[in-house]
């Protein structure tokens, strides 16, 4: 498994960028479910 990290590590960038809108984007969803209920 370190192996394959270490070749996709270049493109780690991309993928931090995404996982932090991913989990922004989910975390205001639960925000305005949240303020619904």
């Amino acid at each position: 498994m370190p192996g394959s990290f270490h070749r996709s590590r270049s493109s780690a960038g991309p993928w931090l960028s995404l996982r932090a809108v991913l989990g922004s984007w989910c975390w205001m969803v639960k925000t305005q479910a949240q303020k619904a209920s």
